[in-house]
């Protein structure tokens, strides 16, 4: 079985790492809890949302471990055992590299699909794979085999508003050991 796992607010709390970094530049506190849009621009003060979030994004120090997800070494590692699994993340060059970086320190037998330039993962062969994000578009975009939207217990994005819909063949995911139990009780019946 092949997994596929998105990495930004999936594995890595991306939106509580922008919000850090915008509470030190303009000196606010903004709680991360509370952003309900992919680009923080209902609770950042940005003066230009979408070029300050990626040069955050760009900076070296924007990857720490502090920030993985509880448990997502230890369970992604233990699928990477038996299981071929590849991160797939979108961004630019820089901070790809960055993000690559974190990546193969924390989850070294891990794969990494990254995409430059395109922003719809549905471009991807993914027809025999479990796939999990936590954007439903990208689910929905998807020929995954298995479509899984991870959904952080704090993070309540507007973007998957419309997830109550199961015509769609999505299940919600929240814990990365339950995900791998979910995994190994599909693939070991």
């Amino acid at each position: 079985m092949n997994i596929v796992i998105d990495f930004d607010n999936t594995v890595y709390n991306s939106t509580r790492k922008v919000c850090d970094f915008h509470n030190i530049i303009y000196n606010k506190n903004v709680d991360w809890k509370l952003v309900r849009n992919w680009n923080l621009d209902d609770q950042c003060s940005f003066k230009n949302p979408e070029r300050e979030v990626e040069n955050i994004f760009d900076d070296k120090m924007f990857y720490q471990k502090q920030y993985l997800y509880k448990d997502s070494i230890k369970y992604i590692n233990k699928l990477c055992e038996k299981y071929e699994v590849n991160f797939c993340t979108i961004g630019n060059p820089k901070n790809i590299y960055h993000k690559s970086n974190l990546i193969r320190q924390y989850f070294p037998k891990a794969g990494i699909m990254s995409l430059t330039n395109i922003k719809n993962k549905g471009m991807i062969d993914l027809s025999e794979s479990i796939f999990i994000d936590d954007k439903l578009h990208n689910l929905l975009n998807s020929d995954a085999k298995y479509r899984w939207l991870f959904e952080h217990k704090k993070i309540r994005m507007n973007f998957n508003s419309h997830f109550n819909d199961h015509s769609h063949q999505v299940e919600s995911v929240s814990k990365w050991n339950k995900i791998y139990d979910k995994v190994e009780e599909m693939c070991n019946g």
